[in-house]
């Protein structure tokens, strides 16, 4: 029972570390986009 718990946790920190990365990867694209497109 306990185990499965720690699962979770570790499965809802992996999602959140998930959902960050790619925050930040669409973040540095359209940011990149923009400098390439006004140049």
């Amino acid at each position: 029972m306990r185990r499965k718990a720690i699962a979770e946790s570790d499965r809802s920190k992996l999602v959140k570390v998930y959902v960050s990365l790619l925050v930040v990867s669409i973040f540095t694209y359209c940011s990149f986009w923009t400098l390439s497109s006004t140049i």
